[in-house]
């Protein structure tokens, strides 16, 4: 009961069940591999991809596939998900191959990961052409994310900057100081300027067939080695027609 506080001698036990382990059959994914060493392997996400799956959809995701990739290296090879993209959302992710690295990562997110870079086709243009959104963020019943005090929410820092605009679309780079879901959905649709694509947060429009933001860049700490890695994806084609 979300109203019941814990007592001295409380007893307090939590499952958290383990991500299905996929059978080791091919998907129709294409992988691409940015990188990748004994600790951890960085892929290029296709847009239209699950991260990893859920209740309802447990298969052709892009979880399964790395699965299988390692899998063919060794059957006993795991991977462990870091961070996640939406499903309509492209670019660069990263897993851990065991779960020592993984919890690294997530218990020192901000000291190991130095940069998170996005790009993203806006309807409308923002007011002020560079800029910090600095929200509350929770998510209701229906799994939307929305902005909330500051008692309530996790707190979210996007910042960004219009590199190119015609008036009608807006071409615009995000750079992430925190990792919260759907925060740059969320930030856009603050600004009056929904993603191209996002229907969810307020698009009227989606002449690409797709959700227009992309993961472009990535540098962290590796964990083990300590050196400095840095990763770069191309911009999806056509992202950048509407604002010409």
């Amino acid at each position: 009961k979300a109203n019941y506080k814990v007592q001295e001698g409380d007893e307090i036990s939590v499952a958290v069940p383990d991500i299905k382990e996929p059978d080791i059959l091919p998907e129709d994914i294409p992988l691409d591999i940015l990188y990748e060493d004994d600790d951890i392997i960085v892929v290029d996400k296709p847009s239209g991809v699950l991260t990893v799956g859920t209740d309802k959809h447990e298969d052709n995701t892009l979880y399964r596939e790395v699965s299988y990739y390692v899998k063919q290296k060794k059957v006993s090879n795991r991977i462990f998900i870091v961070h996640r993209l939406d499903k309509d959302t492209s670019g660069i992710i990263l897993f851990c191959k065991n779960q020592k690295l993984k919890r690294m990562f997530q218990d020192h997110w901000n000291e190991l990961v130095l940069k998170r870079e996005y790009v993203g086709i806006t309807e409308g243009v923002p007011k002020q052409k560079k800029g910090t959104v600095i929200q509350y963020l929770k998510e209701n019943e229906q799994f939307m994310v929305y902005a909330t005090s500051s008692k309530e929410g996790k707190k979210a820092i996007t910042n960004y900057e219009v590199i190119e605009e015609n008036g009608r679309y807006a071409y615009v780079r995000f750079q992430l100081e925190t990792g919260r879901k759907n925060q740059i959905r969320v930030a856009c649709k603050s600004l009056g300027c929904p993603l191209v694509g996002d229907k969810k947060y307020g698009a009227k429009t989606n002449p690409m067939h797709r959700l227009l933001l992309h993961a472009s860049m990535f540098a962290c700490i590796h964990p083990v080695t300590h050196k400095k890695l840095q990763f770069s994806s191309k911009i999806p084609k056509n992202f950048q027609k509407l604002t010409k």
